[in-house]
């Protein structure tokens, strides 16, 4: 979970390392499994991209993560540490 977090308008996840065609499948595979829509940002390094959601759509990704996640790290979903 340390490869993004929350942005103040959404989640991102940092996937500069994978190539688009991977990110893509991840993205498709997150709507199919999960309803997630997300969209692929370019960043300002060449061929390099991050996948991006929406803030409509963290209450669906608190709702599936975070009861794997560590308190530590509820930060990263913009979640107070209880």
């Amino acid at each position: 979970m340390d490869d993004g977090g929350f942005t103040g308008n959404g989640l991102k996840l940092y996937t500069n390392a994978f190539k688009i065609e991977d990110i893509n499948l991840l993205k498709k595979a997150l709507k199919i499994n999960f309803g997630l829509i997300a969209s692929i940002n370019k960043t300002s390094i060449n061929n390099q991209y991050t996948l991006y959601i929406s803030k409509n759509q963290l209450p669906l990704v608190v709702d599936l993560v975070t009861k794997y996640m560590h308190p530590s790290m509820l930060y990263k979903l913009n979640i107070k540490n209880k």
